[in-house]
């Protein structure tokens, strides 16, 4: 399984954004942030690696891939950032971090309740089956 196998996605604000695209575009973008989010952050700049990562063969496809690195990332030190992209990421961290957090403090809550709980109780009188007397024919 992938580090980071998902990702928010708002399906009205990617709509308004891809306004006015083709089809092979929009899956070129979605193609390139999927990888984003999968590996966590900036893609290569590298053309032929773009073309590979967004399974762009044909020469159209390689057109819409550079379509949408044009319109929706920028370059920075040989690298592809999408600033949306690198916000969820953040906002995605930091929810794995408070949802890991409160697992730790209700377990280390339920061990604490137990142990408390054990300690201050007192050994009870295990109970005893009803057991039936059975009438014998004589």
């Amino acid at each position: 399984m992938a580090a980071n196998p998902w990702y928010a996605w708002y399906a009205s604000d990617a709509r308004a954004k891809m306004a006015g695209l083709s089809l092979a575009t929009r899956g070129a973008y979605r193609e390139l942030l999927d990888h984003y989010y999968t590996i966590g952050g900036p893609i290569t700049s590298d053309r032929e690696e773009l073309y590979r990562i967004a399974v762009a063969i044909t020469p159209d496809e390689r057109v819409a891939v550079d379509a949408a690195v044009s319109r929706f990332f920028s370059e920075e030190s040989g690298k592809l950032r999408q600033k949306r992209a690198d916000e969820e990421i953040v906002k995605r961290m930091q929810l794995r971090e408070a949802l890991s957090e409160a697992g730790r403090r209700g377990g280390l809550s339920r061990a604490t309740n137990r142990a408390s709980s054990q300690a201050t109780s007192q050994p009870q009188a295990r109970p005893q089956p009803h057991v039936q007397p059975q009438s014998h024919p004589e």
